[in-house]
């Protein structure tokens, strides 16, 4: 019997390194070709000025200092890094969030090994880390960072497969994405970019209809399936997650970005479950978000709802939220294509507690 599992695990591993090893032929082959590289640099920040109805809490916010850099190797090769620096109370904090390399063949697909947003839903493809080019102050609560209590896995390294096809000439367009990588740590903010807890990796699928006839429209589901390593301990010796947990999460997402206006929402769910206990942990959580532009004046507003089962042991290590349900209003004002200031007001709702915010944002490029 453990000579078959051995054989089984070879024949894996084999395969594995020849798939490896046929995206590195190509990609050195591309390499020969004889087109110059060229790098766009960009790097972009936001200040922010925020009162709460606590007046303790009203400050001035210095945002996050985004470097964005793209390359085009030649015609079939592109490498795009992304960091954030940016200042916490315990001093300045530097991280890699995307980096990685575009490999495209053909037009119906280009291979993406690295590191980069998963892609589920819509908001996780559509807006990165910079505020400029988010529609309000602050990012949907199901679609959040890891480092913010976010409940989604934002990031995503390893192997994903992009690509579209039209399906009805001048009528319906199919894009997909297909990848496999290392999947969850022990909490939220344990995002894998080093390597993997354990030999489970992460699967996860996308598709998205463009209806030609309704330009900017979209419609998509997306699913990802893992296995969240148990074990988890505080510092004082207390198992925080005692088993592992597999974890599947099903989404769907409408939008339409057809000037003048601009409707995004998204729902998702996420189920966890016991792989020694057999007892199920649900999350359901989504957004709507509609906004109509006058010009270089943008009126919105959104609408953020999350609710899980607070028995649920990943979430509760990662202090993740057990509810929300947010309402943000404002207004965009886009002077120029590298500048936008937002004037929004917020009610936040966190465990019970709600709390009213003002906030004017000025977001920019350069």
């Amino acid at each position: 019997m453990r000579a078959r599992s051995v054989g089984r695990a070879s024949q894996r591993l084999q395969g594995f390194g020849l798939t490896v090893g046929v995206l590195t032929a190509g990609l050195l082959a591309s390499l020969s070709a004889r087109a110059q590289p060229s790098l766009d640099l960009r790097i972009y920040s936001h200040f922010q000025a925020v009162a709460e109805d606590r007046p303790s809490y009203s400050h001035f916010e210095l945002g996050s200092v985004d470097i964005f850099a793209v390359s085009s190797i030649n015609d079939e090769i592109r490498v795009l890094n992304e960091d954030v620096l940016k200042l916490t109370e315990r001093g300045p904090s530097f991280g890699i969030m995307r980096l990685y390399v575009d490999y495209t063949p053909t037009e119906w697909l280009q291979l993406r090994l690295g590191r980069d947003h998963t892609p589920l839903g819509y908001f996780l493809q559509a807006y990165h880390h910079a505020q400029l080019f988010q529609p309000a102050t602050a990012r949907p609560v199901v679609s959040g960072f890891e480092a913010e209590s976010g409940v989604l896995p934002v990031h995503f390294v390893g192997l994903v497969a992009h690509g579209s096809r039209p399906l009805i000439d001048d009528g319906l367009s199919l894009s997909y994405d297909l990848g496999v990588g290392n999947g969850r740590g022990q909490v939220a903010t344990d995002v894998q970019s080093l390597g993997d807890r354990n030999s489970s990796k992460a699967w996860v699928g996308r598709l998205a209809f463009q209806v030609d006839a309704v330009e900017g429209l979209e419609l998509g589901v997306s699913g990802y399936l893992d296995r969240i390593p148990g074990g988890h301990a505080d510092t004082r010796g207390n198992v925080l997650v005692p088993e592992d947990l597999d974890e599947s999460i099903v989404g769907a997402h409408i939008s339409y970005r057809g000037y003048p206006v601009e409707v995004m929402t998204e729902a998702y769910r996420v189920q966890h479950r016991g792989v020694d206990s057999g007892r199920d942990y649900e999350l359901l959580g989504g957004y709507a978000h509609l906004g109509y532009s006058l010009g270089k004046f943008t009126p919105y507003t959104r609408y953020d709802y999350l609710w899980r089962d607070s028995a649920d042991p990943f979430y509760n290590a990662s202090a993740s939220p057990p509810s929300a349900a947010d309402v943000r209003a404002g207004i965009r004002y886009q002077p120029e294509d590298r500048v936008v200031l937002k004037l929004e007001y917020a009610r936040v709702e966190r465990r019970a507690q709600r709390v009213h915010l003002g906030v004017l944002q000025a977001a920019f490029g350069f």
